[in-house]
């Protein structure tokens, strides 16, 4: 059971206290697997980001934001996920079916939006990543909507 409540978490702590008054051994808690820490499926790694671009291709700044997304923010490993540049007009759609868990697609023509993809994955289409570099506010708000889709 997942608290919702502050109320609901210090029931549950009590809970725990009571039936383990010197904590929880070690060997009991199972971390589940999550898709930073799941291998990849089909040579695919767990995460993909897609950037749609004018041109097909990042700036220095734009890619190293991006590496700074999936390393720093979401303390990703370099094997984990991968990235693609791609031309607006392109379909960047078509990367929403690949293997990969979830897929992130920074920028584009569409709104933005969350996707759940066949197979259980899940997607994010949001702000470009030059619009990311150019307004705080949009960090802020990519952040919020990373937090609700993971």
């Amino acid at each position: 059971m997942k608290p919702s409540s502050p109320a609901q978490l210090a029931r549950l702590l009590d809970q725990l206290h009571a039936v383990y008054p010197n904590g929880i051994p070690r060997g009991l808690i199972k971390v589940p697997e999550t898709p930073e820490h799941a291998e990849p499926a089909d040579g695919h790694p767990p995460y993909l980001f897609v950037a749609v671009t004018s041109d097909g291709a990042l700036a220095a700044a734009e890619d190293e934001l991006l590496e700074s997304i999936a390393t720093k923010g979401l303390k990703l490993t370099k094997d984990s996920f991968s990235k693609v540049v791609v031309a607006d007009g392109d379909s960047a759609a078509s990367t929403l079916s690949g293997g990969s868990q979830v897929v992130l697609i920074f920028g584009g023509s569409g709104p933005r939006r969350f996707v759940e993809r066949e197979g259980g994955g899940r997607g994010l289409v949001t702000f470009s990543v030059k619009d990311l570099l150019a307004d705080a506010a949009h960090k802020k708000e990519l952040w919020r909507e990373l937090q609700k889709l993971l």
